[in-house]
């Protein structure tokens, strides 16, 4: 069998394992999400939180059969649900598997070229979560695949009862930008939303991220950084790059890798703003007019745009007669800061022109 048919082989392979999940998956979240819902459907929830997260909601159909969005209801938090398929459940399972099914199924959208390894991680992650919400009929289904799988390939080897521990294993995390002081209450103070944080997931190996001329490592390359900036955009290009490091076990970049990982921003499907950050396709930045909670992320690593946001609301509020530098210590405050560094002196000054040019 030469290359372009193992290639199509592998593809069609993901494919169908995919199919699987998803017609198990819309029954599956529909059930666990029935007593909250109210009567609607859970896609409609998911909506109504892309509404409020300041989305294009028009760009695409949201329907429940849809696999981006069926993942997305698993691996993001759903408001003041948080994340319901992984209550009392301490491993994060649920999450822990469908954040790695995203990734495969964004390089299935993008037709990316499927290796051997990447059609067995496909198959093994979907065995798993369709094991863990009780689908055993499909998960047996997706054994069968893989043995036939390996069968083309010219292997003996027996499928396993479940996933490989290297290819699911979640990252422990390593949090950067911690504040000086605990923020106030953000509820009293106005935010729109909580900081949504990217569920992160171990992806690869070092050594894989280190050959980043193979064409595979950048397309998984590129499928992170979409994820990561769905999630969590307007998103910092530093805080991107470390996420994508963690996906690959790196706990620190070296420059080199991290100008590595930048030049793929590129071939992502993401849009850039005028001060470097990242947007997803389904946000207009001059439309969007949220500001969120500040979560793990550092004073530096939030947008201008959004911090504009934010000064917008102090400008509306008792502080509208303020002078401008009393309303940047307001600022600060807001997001638990108290010294003003010659670093964040700079990026208040792009807030300002990002607010003054409204």
């Amino acid at each position: 069998m030469n290359l372009e048919m193992r290639a199509s082989m592998y593809s069609m392979t993901v494919s169908r394992v995919l199919d699987l999940v998803s017609k198990e998956l819309d029954p599956y979240i529909q059930e666990r999400l029935t007593p909250y819902l109210g009567g609607l459907h859970w896609i409609n929830i998911l909506q109504q939180l892309d509404n409020a997260r300041g989305k294009n909601t028009t760009l695409w159909v949201y329907k429940s059969s849809d696999l981006s969005m069926q993942l997305r209801v698993l691996t993001e938090r759903l408001g003041n649900l948080g994340y319901p398929f992984d209550s009392q459940d301490r491993n994060r399972t649920c999450s822990s598997y469908g954040s790695v099914l995203r990734l495969i199924r964004n390089r299935w959208a993008h037709n990316d070229e499927f290796q051997a390894f990447d059609a067995l991680q496909a198959i093994e992650i979907s065995y798993a979560l369709l094991i863990h919400i009780g689908a055993n009929e499909t998960a047996s289904a997706v054994s069968d695949i893989r043995t036939d799988l390996l069968d083309s390939m010219g292997k003996n080897e027996n499928p396993s009862a479940g996933p490989d521990e290297s290819d699911t294993r979640r990252a422990k995390g390593e949090r950067s930008g911690t504040s000086e002081t605990k923020p106030e209450n953000p509820s009293s103070l106005g935010y729109v939303n909580d900081c949504e944080e990217w569920q992160q997931v171990i992806i690869g190996e070092q050594s894989e991220l280190d050959s980043m001329r193979s064409v595979r490592t950048r397309e998984m390359v590129r499928s992170l950084i979409e994820d990561i900036v769905d999630v969590e955009g307007p998103v910092s290009p530093a805080r991107v790059a470390r996420l994508v490091g963690q996906a690959f076990g790196f706990s620190r970049l070296s420059k080199t890798r991290i100008a590595q990982i930048t030049r793929q921003y590129q071939n992502a499907e993401v849009t850039q703003d005028q001060n470097g950050f990242l947007w997803p396709r389904s946000m207009t930045p001059e439309n969007w007019r949220i500001f969120r909670t500040l979560g793990h992320r550092d004073f530096l690593e939030i947008s201008p745009h959004e911090l504009a946001n934010a000064l917008d609301f102090l400008c509306d509020s008792e502080n509208k007669r303020d002078s401008p530098d009393k309303l940047r210590k307001e600022l600060l405050k807001l997001y638990g800061r108290k010294r003003e560094t010659s670093e964040i002196r700079k990026h208040l000054d792009s807030v300002i022109a990002s607010h003054q040019s409204r």
